[in-house]
């Protein structure tokens, strides 16, 4: 957060007066668990560590008619609806996209559940999906995993799956929504973004405090 505010800060000219106070004794490659420290939900649907390992890509199916799982005990590590075949659907997925991840079919019907939420996608209906466990934190990436997914489900049930406008939001641009509607690979989609990604690399390695 301290690299972060530095780089906004700076780069975007705001001239704050801002103090960042480095944390000690934290590594970049150190991941939540391997802190020590309890896991404290950041958001009642993050109820775990391996949530936010997903949730990067995984938040990109509220911009769709695919439940990302609220009203589950799993929320975004259980994905689908009910006119999804999981087995076909795990079948479209490129498989170096399935990279340190298990993804198991799962039948699941979302739920209210006080105080985390009240109108879950299908509540109360059958959905069919998969159940997703990270297996390899260091090969796992969660944003081409969930692109390759909206666009197997757009080239099986193109009559059945939609996304929203507030997809373009959570993407960024309308780029997804588009090149997804248009039947593009997740291949071609995450090419869109190779240079802007070295921009930003680019830009933020003087913001860095940490090894």
């Amino acid at each position: 957060m301290g690299e972060l505010a530095r780089l906004f800060n700076e780069d975007s000219g705001m001239g704050a007066d801002l103090t960042v106070v480095p944390v000690q004794g934290w590594r970049r490659r150190q991941l939540g668990p391997e802190t020590g420290l309890p896991w404290v939900p950041p958001s009642p649907n993050m109820p775990t560590f391996e949530t936010a390992l997903v949730y990067p890509g995984g938040c990109l199916l509220e911009g769709t008619n695919l439940s990302e799982g609220r009203g589950t005990d799993a929320p975004f590590l259980t994905v689908g609806a009910p006119y999804i075949d999981p087995r076909k659907w795990l079948d479209a997925i490129p498989a170096d996209m399935l990279a340190g991840i298990r993804a198991e079919p799962v039948t699941f019907r979302p739920r209210a559940i006080p105080g985390v939420v009240s109108q879950p996608k299908y509540r109360g209906e059958a959905c069919r999906g998969l159940r997703l466990t990270v297996t390899d934190r260091e090969r796992f990436q969660p944003i081409p995993l969930a692109v390759a997914m909206l666009c197997a489900a757009r080239q099986l049930w193109p009559e059945r799956f939609t996304m929203s406008k507030y997809l373009d939001k959570l993407w960024g641009n309308e780029v997804l929504r588009g090149m997804v509607s248009e039947g593009y690979g997740p291949g071609e989609i995450l090419a869109t973004c190779a240079e802007a990604i070295a921009r930003f690399e680019s830009v933020r390695d003087k913001y860095l405090r940490y090894q």
